[in-house]
């Protein structure tokens, strides 16, 4: 599963990240915590899975474009509640409309609509599951200007209506 090198030396970008876990590794299994097992085998396997990630990268060459796309993507999805538009978005990397879309699918194999429209409805989830607001009111905190556009966007992608699914999830 992971793809560290065996019987090969190499050296990670960041040695103290290593130290770090390890010693609250350490701690885990020093104190006896309730769940200590579980704990250390997760700090364990996101220690590998990070060395992996760090190995598989260094390895592959990466796009030119493709850094300023994912921090425009990490903008773009951080504040999903924004009115984005195509121009707006294509702006941020001086990019024509046509362009930028073909990017954008080629790096994360989806429209930068569809991505954008997925962390809203993600949102909508969380907001109806944890807090206690109207459905208009989480449509509006996620985005979305027409009440009917939501419904029917969360009910092809859930199954449900946002109001059903509130009231199976709700977690106060």
């Amino acid at each position: 599963i992971y793809t560290l090198p065996t019987c090969t030396l190499f050296y990670p970008s960041d040695p103290q990240h290593i130290d770090h876990v390890l010693a609250q590794i350490q701690a885990e299994c020093l104190t006896k915590d309730m769940w200590f097992d579980e704990m250390s085998d997760t700090l364990l396997r996101g220690l590998f899975l990070s060395l992996s990630r760090e190995q598989t990268t260094a390895k592959a060459p990466v796009p030119p474009l493709f850094e300023p796309f994912r921090q425009v993507r990490l903008s773009i999805l951080s504040r999903c509640e924004e009115p984005w538009d195509a121009e707006q978005m294509c702006a941020l990397v001086n990019l024509s409309k046509s362009q930028f879309y073909a990017y954008y699918r080629a790096f994360f194999g989806v429209s930068p609509k569809e991505d954008l429209i997925s962390a809203r409805l993600n949102r909508a989830c969380n907001l109806l599951t944890n807090q206690l607001l109207s459905v208009s009111e989480a449509a509006a905190q996620c985005g979305f200007m027409n009440l009917c556009h939501f419904t029917r966007l969360f009910k092809r992608r859930f199954g449900c209506s946002p109001g059903a699914y509130q009231k199976m999830h709700h977690h106060p």
